[in-house]
């Protein structure tokens, strides 16, 4: 990838964090978000990403990281928004309440309902975003 195209795909995910529904990280309460989740096309926190690492998913810093241009597409298309509209669809705070960034536990064990479980999972959803 040249040069150019990196800076311009930094510009892109810089305006995309910055959107209201990313500063948030995707799966706790922190403010501000620091990576990409490749995998379901999000933006998480430094915690999360960690504990995104040992579920397998994959993570890039978004400061540090090369992206191609097809995991840029994804990010735009899918966000922490969507994302939610996605993973949970049926969710209420009742269910389980979203966890405080410090509470790594919480975090492996909200995580583990969300994406592995897919407790609150909106198939239909899913497709119909993840496929235009």
């Amino acid at each position: 990838m040249s040069l150019k195209q990196d800076e311009r795909n930094q510009r892109i995910l810089r305006e995309l964090i910055q959107l209201p529904g990313n500063r948030k990280c995707m799966d706790c309460t922190a403010k501000g978000t620091v990576a990409a989740v490749i995998d379901f096309g999000t933006f998480v926190c430094q915690t999360c990403s960690g504990i995104h690492r040992e579920f397998g998913h994959r993570i890039k810093m978004i400061s540090m990281a090369t992206f191609k241009p097809e995991e840029i597409e994804k990010l735009k298309r899918i966000g922490n928004d969507n994302a939610r509209k996605i993973w949970l669809a049926k969710w209420t705070p009742s269910d389980f309440p979203e966890p405080d960034p410090t509470r790594h536990k919480q975090i492996r064990e909200f995580m583990q309902a969300k994406y592995v479980a897919k407790k609150w999972l909106d198939p239909a959803m899913k497709d119909a975003i993840e496929n235009g």
